[in-house]
């Protein structure tokens, strides 16, 4: 890369696609658990019951599916050099940020678990 603001606007678009992935988690998240906890008392429920809560995520899911396929599309403003590198930094910034705390949390020590007989914090 031969500018700055090129590796800046790599690294953003780096950053971008990991909040994408979070967010494509949730809505498929929040679809999932209206299946496998049906009767889990809410604050809000989506109307229409499961078509409805499929309408909403399945919408929100494919807008950020869409975006995180917009995030690997190089800027014509700036100077990338070769689009496929482009791609593959992003590609690659993306998997490595992603599996990292999933290998972490695989092979976590047994220490790092809560005891089973703890009680959550209280508010006082």
């Amino acid at each position: 890369m031969k500018d700055v603001s090129t590796v800046y606007f790599l690294i953003s678009a780096m950053a971008v696609s990991l909040y994408i992935i979070v967010y494509m988690i949730m809505y498929a998240s929040a679809i999932r658990l209206r299946y496998s906890r049906p009767d889990l008392p809410r604050t809000f429920r989506v109307p229409g019951g499961r078509m409805g809560m499929w309408g909403v995520a399945g919408v929100g899911f494919l807008a950020v599916a869409f975006a995180f396929v917009l995030s690997f599309v190089p800027p014509a403003q700036l100077p990338v050099g070769s689009p496929a590198l482009y791609v593959g930094l992003v590609a690659a910034g993306a998997i490595v940020f992603t599996g990292a705390p999933l290998v972490i949390q695989r092979f976590r020590k047994p220490s790092w678990r809560p005891a089973a007989d703890a009680s959550p914090p209280s508010d006082a």
